[in-house]
């Protein structure tokens, strides 16, 4: 159910923070007993980083579940932020790329989690970065509190503050870099509506470009790294035009890397503002805390820089949930799990929404990781998942792949976005060649897949490609 249109700007500057500290007025049903306040903390383009991030490998990595198999279905932040929201797959929530205004249009139509569970009692809020294409200054849909930024302006940015009752909000300067701004915001959110429950996004800007670190970690020392064998890889012509193209260096992977590593720094003490503010407010327990990045970062791996690719660097990401009392601590779930598993969990333990054995519930594309008492669910992905990608800017190419982790990788490209017309294939044996070194279909190193099983791959991400949520009558998606 929709109907919250109609809102009500009052475009005027205030303090930082105004509008946003005291909970909706208006009486809301009650949310169920027992359920969590939930915070789900996105960082943009992360990477690894855990070696600077101390207080996350507490928090998450000891005291948490770390999903050391997760990926994200579409490497770009618009539609893997927009699948975070619904639990759908980007062919099936329709926001496929960063720049063509799509999610002003469409997240509004869209079922997502801070819709469901603002109409089950929940105050809903989102603090940082929306998505890149949603026209920032307009208010967000689902949400009782917001201050969302356009740019990506690590110092002194803009900010779109404001409410859905109307209370006083608009554009705001406000100094300060950004994790400060932002532990600001949702610790004054936290403490209004500890006796309430709520649910809020936290989007970072770290470690996306252009890389601005806080002054005090302008010169932090970052472990050296020393690349990889896919970032040594000299005869790149078994790969596709396109990648042959690419000629980044490891040098170029090093200053990147260096740069993000010192922005995560920041990310990390706002974690620790976030607990101690749980803390003080006696709400530690009773919060689920997911964190997760919007995609991962190619560092030089075949030539290549920054996101979009089928290629294992890009899809991987940082994964962790904390519900302390729960979930357990120090656990590794080797599960692969997605972005897209996240809204379905939220509604299952936050919501009570009802689901299967296999952990699927009915609208939705991702499956269910643990139940309302934080025991793990048992199902699995044994033929994969289905990646995905539309074209984001000029000169690149649409594809579609199947990630066995550590089995296998098979990837099609397209020249048109309905994906009818196959130009190349990628083929890799992820249990021998680890690094993606050998395409199988073009390179003379290994030997080639049967042509029967490359024809049942190909049939099967036929059918994903046109996958639906659970009870859609279309083939369930992966």
């Amino acid at each position: 159910m929709r109907g919250r249109s109609g809102w009500t700007i009052v475009v005027a500057l205030a303090a930082p923070g105004a509008g946003l500290a005291a909970g909706t007025e208006r009486r809301l049903p009650a949310a169920p007993a027992g359920a969590p306040d939930v915070l789900v903390i996105i960082t943009d383009d992360q990477r690894g980083g855990m070696s600077v991030m101390p207080h996350l490998r507490r928090y998450f990595v000891r005291g948490g579940v770390r999903f050391g198999r997760a990926v994200v279905t579409t490497p770009l932040c618009c539609p893997s932020r927009t699948s975070i929201m619904t639990g759908l797959y980007a062919h099936d929530h329709g926001v496929l790329t960063n720049l063509d205004g799509t999610a002003g249009s469409v997240l509004p139509t869209l079922d997502t989690m801070q819709e469901d569970l603002h109409e089950r009692g929940y105050v809903t809020a989102a603090f940082g970065k929306f998505l890149n294409s949603w026209p920032w200054r307009r208010p967000p849909p689902d949400l009782d509190r917001w201050a969302i930024t356009g740019r990506v302006t690590y110092y002194d940015a803009t900010w779109n503050i404001g409410s859905s009752e109307g209370e006083t909000h608009g554009l705001e300067q406000i100094p300060g870099y950004d994790s400060d701004v932002l532990g600001r915001f949702i610790g004054s959110f936290i403490r209004a509506n500890s006796d309430r429950h709520w649910f809020a996004y936290l989007d970072t800007r770290a470690p996306h470009a252009p890389y601005t670190p806080e002054v005090r970690y302008a010169h932090a020392r970052v472990n050296w790294w020393g690349g990889d064998p896919a970032v040594r890889e000299r005869d790149r012509s078994d790969k596709p035009p396109i990648v042959r193209r690419q000629h980044a260096t490891i040098v170029d992977a090093r200053r990147q890397r260096r740069r993000q590593f010192r922005t995560l720094m920041s990310v990390d003490h706002l974690l620790a503002s976030v607990h101690r503010t749980l803390a003080e407010t006696g709400l530690t327990r009773r919060t689920l805390i997911f964190y997760i990045s919007d995609n991962g970062m190619m560092w030089g791996e075949h030539g290549l820089m920054n996101k979009g690719w089928p290629y294992v660097q890009n899809l991987h990401v940082p994964f962790f949930a904390s519900w302390p009392g729960h979930l357990p601590r120090g656990v590794v779930d080797r599960r692969t799990v997605a972005n897209i598993d996240i809204a379905p969990t939220v509604l299952a333990v936050a919501a009570g929404e009802p689901y299967t054995h296999s952990g699927r519930m009915k609208g939705r594309d991702g499956r269910v990781l643990f139940d309302r008492s934080g025991r793990l669910t048992r199902w699995r992905r044994p033929h994969g998942i289905l990646t995905e990608h539309w074209c984001n800017n000029r000169g690149c190419d649409y594809w579609a792949s199947i990630l066995r982790w550590r089995r296998r990788a098979y990837t099609e490209y397209y020249s048109d976005p309905a994906k009818t017309q196959v130009v190349y294939r990628e083929y890799y044996d992820l249990a021998r060649d680890p690094w993606e070194l050998h395409d199988l279909l073009h390179d003379g190193h290994g030997r080639r897949p049967p042509h029967a099983l490359i024809r049942r791959l190909h049939l099967r991400l036929a059918r994903w490609k046109s996958c639906g949520p659970y009870g859609s009558g279309r083939p369930m998606c992966p």
